[in-house]
């Protein structure tokens, strides 16, 4: 019954986090390679120098303690049964989002790869382009309770389409990343070549409200932009 059911086709994930489907080794292994630190105290992923208080991501290729004590943070490795859950899970997407805002495209190839397998032929996933470059414009545009003055104020001086065109710029070095990754057009494709991908820009519903009108109005932009589906 297993079987049959694992080579049953599986139709499209429709609500699907890009870096919450990537293994927690995958991360792990992505940190180290970028020279990312870890904040010893909350396991957290920053950037480098790795000052006091934390260490290389690095170590934990050797000392297993450290390896296991990420997993653990960064996933639901090893959590107690029989408690709740709920904290634990939503935390750990703030100790690796440092990581996941690199390599999207390796990471969707490996994704890829595995919903082929299990014979899903459709991926919409979520993904947060630019996000530091929108929260800059967010701070310098502030926030008005007026939608049409806050949205020309987005658009003042061309910086929401300069916001697009990284956007934009930043999907397209996705895809190449995902292509590279996959081998897709080479004698020896990767399985997830054949995966028809959408990406859905997100935006966080409970951020600052003067966070959301650039990310909404970007991620429209980049929509009509865009290629219907990629890879």
């Amino acid at each position: 019954m297993r079987d049959f059911l694992r080579r049953l086709p599986k139709g499209g994930d429709l609500h699907h986090h890009l870096g919450g489907a990537v293994p927690t080794e995958s991360l792990i292994r992505l940190a180290a390679e970028d020279g990312l630190c870890v904040v010893v105290r909350t396991l957290t992923a920053v950037r480098p120098p790795c000052g006091p208080g934390t260490r290389p991501a690095a170590d934990a290729r050797t000392d297993a303690v450290f390896r296991t004590a990420l997993l653990r943070a960064w996933s639901m490795e090893g959590f107690p049964p029989g408690r709740p859950g709920h904290d634990h899970f939503f935390a750990t997407f703030g100790r690796f989002a440092e990581v996941i805002r690199r390599h999207r495209g390796r990471q969707l190839a490996e994704v890829a790869d595995s919903v082929v397998r299990r014979h899903q032929f459709h991926l919409e996933t979520m993904v947060t382009p630019v996000e530091d470059a929108a929260r800059g414009l967010a701070a310098a545009t502030g926030w008005d309770p007026d939608p049409a003055r806050l949205h020309g104020a987005l658009l003042a001086g061309g910086r929401l389409d300069r916001l697009v065109a990284a956007a934009r710029a930043e999907a397209d070095a996705a895809d190449a990343g995902f292509r590279t990754a996959s081998r897709c057009g080479t004698p020896r494709p990767a399985p997830g070549c054949r995966l028809v991908v959408r990406r859905t820009p997100t935006r966080t519903a409970t951020a600052r409200p003067r966070w959301s009108p650039p990310s909404s109005r970007w991620g429209c932009g980049r929509r009509r932009g865009t290629r219907g589906s990629s890879p």
